[in-house]
């Protein structure tokens, strides 16, 4: 009797583990779920503000073919655009509507509108 008793102990645990994997599971597809519709909801954005858009980079336009770039698609950009700085230097996005400056490092990437106005230095104080 007392190895029935055991064996169905040992029966329960094996139910209880896989109750717990399956909720595990059902939280990690809830989390894809979620992961997945934050990525559709985005993509929806760029598709509305696709196209060029000019910003400024120490004081010059230049011309973004996308509303979203990286700081090194933007320091790019101007360069190509014959802003006179150099790709290693430094992106710093200038305060604006309440937000601070902030640098923006080269795999970073932003949202850039009209209204963005970056500086671009090499990073040594000359000061």
């Amino acid at each position: 009797m007392s190895e029935n008793n055991e064996e169905i102990r040992r029966d329960k645990v094996e139910i209880d583990e896989a109750k717990k994997r399956l909720l595990q599971d059902e939280a990690r597809e809830a989390e894809n779920r979620l992961e997945l519709a934050e990525a559709e909801e985005q993509l929806r954005e760029d598709e509305q503000h696709h196209g060029e858009v000019t910003i400024h980079v120490n004081r010059a336009p230049v011309v973004m073919p996308s509303h979203r770039a990286t700081g090194m698609e933007i320091k790019l950009a101007a360069i190509a655009q014959r802003v006179d700085i150099k790709a290693d230097f430094h992106l710093t996005l200038e305060a604006h509507h309440g937000q601070e400056a902030r640098e923006i490092p080269d795999g970073e990437r932003i949202p850039v509108t009209e209204h963005s106005v970056f500086s671009v230095c090499d990073g040594d104080d000359d000061s």
